[in-house]
């Protein structure tokens, strides 16, 4: 039987990196763990387009998005309006996208499912920081139910398993985006509008 301390260490290091990936979407800043910070720069980048991206008001939002976002609305001048219009989208895109995920995977599979997040994965898209979030995950998973180098895809490795590696992976993704899902949507507001 497992020791309980183990189990319970796993639990807690599982909510701890899902925290700080669902936080980071807000911060824009990245953790010990959590070394995504350039994908979601980079969407931001993306999304404003490149004679916003090089304005003031968007460094000053990349080197401390709290405070940037705690401005009053009639404070702010129509460049740092767009910057927070984005980052409000990008977060409940994030957000609506890791409340999706697990249902997918149940459906579809683990392999599938990742196979879908790839091909959604551009530079704007949030689906390209959830990919990269899931592979730090198990990197970073103290199982260590997978190993691959930096330049290894995650849904080309997934594939490449067997039937006993994958399930413990897809149970081991599945309780990863319980705790994302939860901290998505208690940390980041509002809902997608249809």
């Amino acid at each position: 039987m497992p020791d309980t301390t183990t189990i319970k260490g796993i639990e807690q290091g599982r909510a701890k990196f899902a925290y700080e990936c669902a936080n980071q979407v807000l911060t824009l800043k990245n953790t010990d763990d959590v070394t995504t910070e350039g994908v979601i720069k980079n969407a931001f980048t993306r999304r404003l387009g490149d004679k916003d991206a090089k304005t003031q008001e968007f460094q000053d939002f990349l080197a401390d998005a709290q405070s940037f976002r705690k401005k009053k609305p009639e404070d702010r001048n129509p460049v740092e309006n767009r910057i927070i219009s984005i980052s409000e989208k990008y977060g409940k895109e994030y957000k609506s996208y890791v409340k999706k995920i697990p249902m997918l995977i149940k459906t579809n599979g683990l392999g599938a499912t990742f196979a879908f997040v790839f091909s959604k994965a551009d530079e704007k898209s949030p689906y390209t920081l959830i990919y990269q979030q899931t592979k730090e995950w198990l990197k970073h998973d103290p199982k260590g139910l997978m190993q691959f180098s930096e330049k290894t895809e995650l849904a080309q490795e997934l594939v490449q398993r067997n039937s006993a590696e994958y399930r413990a992976i897809t149970i081991e993704v599945l309780a990863f985006f319980t705790w994302l899902r939860r901290f998505a949507e208690g940390l980041i507001e509002g809902e997608v509008e249809e």
